[in-house]
Parts: C-alpha cells; structure tokens; sequence
C-alpha cells in the first residue's frame, strides 16, 4: 500500500535523517512504494504542499524537500498504487484550505459504491475531487461530517471531539457499504484499510483503520544559543523510523490526537 511520517514539534528539527538514511525512512522503503511521493509542511499556518509521481530514490527533489524543512508540522506519504492511476492528482497528501490527509490502505469494491460515497459529500465540496482515489473521497466524507458539526471548517479552533466523531462517523459510513475494517493477512491484501493521517496544521491525527500505525513522543530540553529550550515532539509512523527509541502502537479503530504539544488515544466505541 503505502506509507505514512508525521512530524509535530515544539520547535523546528532537522528530519533529514529519520525521512533519508534511517534503515526505515521513507526513502529506503519508496523502492517497494515507489508510485509517487508528497510531503505537506505549515508555513504561518497554511499548508505547502509538494508532490511527484517519481519514486523518491530516484527523484532528488525529494531529498532536497527534506533538507529544507523549516515547519513544526509536516506530512510525507510514499505511494503504492491501488486505485487511480499514477498521476499528480492521485498523489498525496490532498489538501483543501488548512486541512491536508494522506491514507494508507484501500476500500475494498471502491468502484461499486464510489456513487454511494459520493452522494454523501457535501455538495459545495464534490467540485474539489480532482483524482480517482478511493483517498480522496474519505478526505472530503470526513469534512462532510465536520460541517455538520461546526460553523465554518476553516476556523482556528476546532473540538477535538468533533473531529473525533467526525472521523468515527465516516469510518462506520464507509464499513456500512464497503465490509469491516480488515484485521487477519487476508482482509488486509483485499479488504478495507482506512489507516491515514487528518491535520489542520494545529491538530495531528493519526487512525489505525487496518494498517499498522506507530507513535512516538519525546519531551526533552536542549541548549541553544545559551538558553535552555524545550523540544516536544510526536512522530507518527507506518513504520517506527529508527530503533533506539520506544515506539508506541496504535490499536484497530483507535486514533491518537495531538493538539498543541498534548496527545491524547481516542477509541470507536
């Protein structure tokens, strides 16, 4: 399918190792998913985002994207394809206004139910469907759900509640037409995978929705310019970018929700 790095910090870090030369990054793991690559990053609080159909090994833009990061929250997805062809506009992450969404895994019998899924999108929002993903789509299903919950989507503050009962709500919609989130080998080589990844650039989530999803949080004080500063961070990971570090999973249906430099795990009951 593919793969999934978040990064949300107090302060800017250099993630050029952890997305480039850890055994697990990105680039390392963009030989298998190698159907395009996109990384999203927050500049004074709007996203920029930046996408390829090349396989990241072999794309120096990539590495160069890496390098010079300058955001206390970024997105990067690697592609393997599964529904929609290899063009830009099925690369991730998709964005509209603040917020930016990158999935991986696949709803199983898509192009049955597409029509079904598209008659409950909102319909000032079924114009900005630009690709043929199944990703997509969820993207703009769980913004459905959130306008009926707030004023306006755009805005600064958004409950966290609401956006968890947002995307639990577009989940059970989802599993009503298309079966069960997959759990055993087989439901994940053919059934329904919703793991991805929804941020407005204040809140990160990461959902477990069939494929394996990592955390990890480390709260630390370094010394810069003769100051003492504190650097938090959550990395949130397909796979945990490097070994000496104890990652945390996050179970079937559950999600972790950072807002500000708290996090907090969120389970569909």
């Amino acid at each position: 399918m593919c793969r999934l790095f978040v990064y949300k910090g107090s302060v800017v870090s250099d993630l050029t190792h952890k997305m480039t030369s850890d055994k697990n990054s990105l680039l390392n793991l963009s030989k298998e998913h190698c159907d395009g690559w996109g990384i999203a990053y927050y500049q004074n609080a709007s996203p920029q985002v930046i996408k390829s159909t090349r396989c990241a090994q072999n794309d120096p833009l990539f590495v160069r994207t890496c390098e010079n990061l300058d955001s206390k929250v970024i997105v990067a997805h690697i592609r393997k394809a599964t529904v929609g062809e290899k063009i830009i506009e099925n690369t991730h992450p998709f964005n509209f206004g603040p917020w930016v969404f990158a999935h991986n895994g696949s709803i199983a019998n898509f192009v049955s139910h597409k029509k079904k899924f598209l008659g409950h999108i909102a319909r000032d929002l079924r114009p900005l469907i630009l690709g043929a993903t199944d990703s997509e789509l969820c993207f703009y299903l769980i913004l459905t759900q959130l306008k009926k919950k707030v004023v306006n989507i755009f805005q600064k503050k958004i409950s966290s509640t609401h956006l968890a009962e947002s995307i639990f709500e577009t989940v059970e919609l989802i599993t009503k037409y298309a079966g069960p989130l997959a759990k055993t080998p087989a439901e994940l080589e053919h059934g329904t995978c919703l793991t991805f990844i929804l941020t407005n650039g204040k809140i990160v989530i990461g959902y477990n929705g069939g494929k394996e999803l990592f955390y990890l949080v480390t709260d630390k004080t370094l010394e810069k310019k003769r100051k003492d500063v504190r650097q938090k961070m959550t990395i949130i990971a397909s796979v945990p970018t490097y070994s000496r570090a104890t990652w945390n999973r996050v179970s079937l249906n559950e999600l972790i929700m950072v807002d500000g430099l708290a996090h907090s795990l969120w389970h569909y009951v």
